[in-house]
């Protein structure tokens, strides 16, 4: 392992050289990790010189002690002084020793290290967290927080990355401290939330935000959902329904996931308490999460994922005729929806209204072969592009520029052809091109 060759190579030279972080909390759940770092007492010019001649070497941040050594991160043992609320914002003073270099450190399952003869330094009682499941700051955690306030968020995510909770005192810090929000760059929150996805149960870190009150600063739709009454057809709240609906979507699809666990957010604000209906809440939601995502700085395909998925979830995928599949597929497409992703957050929703049974295997497979076999149709169509036609045509027969008009021409083609796919010939559309009064068509 290249990790253990690096920090050996140290020893050889006279340096100390541990394992470090999460790497070390890995290894005591038993997980792989991905990241191996290394914390030392030599200098980055010391690092440099010993890897100079045998290994890639890249200083990455010589102010902050950090060497990358053939892609692993050799960092010199030091402590943080921090001049503000930025992370970015500390002088970094280098310290002798790994019990210091530890002090300096979030959690006290990231403040453990292990030399390479398995030796343990664990001064902060990270293996007792480990095994009872408690997130704990470091030392005192509203200095902790003081010196870099994302660390609230990163709190929540490790709840749902080691299905455990916060501590009473990591609790207290954190709504003491919920205010400081707002010095937490939008782009590092997204970042939080998308590595939470990929828990298994993510919906713990909702759970931790709401019971620290940092959820109205992240999602203050989904914090409006709490314990809001599902209306006439779930017997579960809202939030209760979002975080079921959520973690029946696998990890491997983050924003599908992400979409779950927001899909409902539309529901207090369209709630009318005298039918229990909450009509077009999935549209409400969907723009709701598409200001809350731009917010966060989400990209726009993410967004458009996300959005599509909350608009398009009221949409049934059972009980279609061929043309209801057609005309599905054509929505979903519209949105930039893949129709997958659109089945598992129609499953994972159905699933997660505890007043129903779940549907069957048998009837899962069912649905997800009507709209397999329409997309397998050789004469399906689903967008304007599958016509046997193109702008281009249109402009010819009517005579139009190309605009708006050109654009109403074909989409009333495309309508026509999800009803029947055989008639997405060449000759026959452009026939109905000729054959229809299209030189007062209005497109307002």
């Amino acid at each position: 392992m290249t990790a253990q060759i690096i920090a050996r190579m140290l020893e050889k030279r006279g340096f100390d050289a541990y394992f470090v972080g999460g790497c070390v909390r890995d290894n005591f759940l038993g997980v792989v990790a991905h990241d191996i770092d290394i914390a030392t007492n030599a200098t980055p010019e010391q690092v440099e010189d010993v890897f100079k001649h045998t290994h890639k070497v890249k200083t990455v941040g010589k102010a902050f002690g950090v060497v990358i050594v053939d892609g692993v991160e050799v960092a010199t043992f030091r402590t943080d002084a921090y001049g503000g609320l930025d992370h970015k914002d500390c002088v970094v003073t280098y310290t002798k020793t790994i019990e210091e270099d530890l002090s300096r450190r979030d959690f006290t399952v990231n403040a453990m290290a292990m030399d390479l003869q398995g030796n343990l330094i664990d001064p902060f009682g990270g293996v007792r967290d480990l095994r009872d499941r408690v997130i704990r700051f470091v030392g005192n955690g509203h200095a902790r927080i003081e010196e870099d306030p994302n660390r609230m968020l990163r709190a929540c995510r490790f709840v749902a990355q080691l299905d455990g909770e916060l501590s009473e005192l990591t609790l207290t810090a954190i709504r003491d401290s919920r205010d400081l929000m707002k010095f937490v760059a939008p782009e590092r929150v997204r970042t939080e939330i998308l590595k939470a996805m990929k828990t298994r149960r993510a919906s713990k870190f909702f759970y931790a935000l709401h019971d620290t009150g940092l959820l109205s600063a992240v999602f203050p739709s989904l914090d409006g959902c709490w314990d809001h009454e599902g209306g006439n057809y779930h017997p579960e709240d809202v939030f209760t329904h979002s975080m079921l609906t959520g973690d029946s979507i696998s990890a491997g699809c983050p924003l599908t996931r992400l979409a779950g666990y927001l899909h409902d957010v539309g529901k207090p604000v369209t709630y009318n308490p005298e039918t229990g209906q909450f009509l077009e809440h999935e549209k409400v939601g969907a723009d709701l999460v598409k200001t809350e995502l731009l917010n966060l700085r989400f990209t726009f395909k993410e967004i458009r994922t996300v959005v599509g998925l909350v608009e398009m979830h009221m949409r049934t995928a059972t009980v279609l005729t061929d043309k209801g599949v057609r005309r599905l597929l054509k929505k979903l497409t519209d949105k930039g929806v893949g129709y997958r992703d659109y089945l598992r957050l129609f499953l994972a929703d159905r699933n997660a209204n505890t007043g129903l049974e779940k549907m069957t295997s048998q009837a899962v497979r069912q649905m997800v072969n009507t709209v397999e076999d329409q997309m397998s149709v050789e004469s399906g169509v689903v967008k304007v592009t599958d016509l046997a036609v193109n702008g281009h045509d249109v402009m010819t027969v009517t005579g139009f520029e190309s605009g708006p008009k050109v654009g109403q021409v074909l989409n009333d083609l495309l309508e026509m052809v999800l009803v029947n796919p055989e008639f997405n010939t060449r000759d026959y559309l452009m026939n109905v091109v000729q054959n229809s009064l299209y030189d007062n068509v209005n497109v307002e």
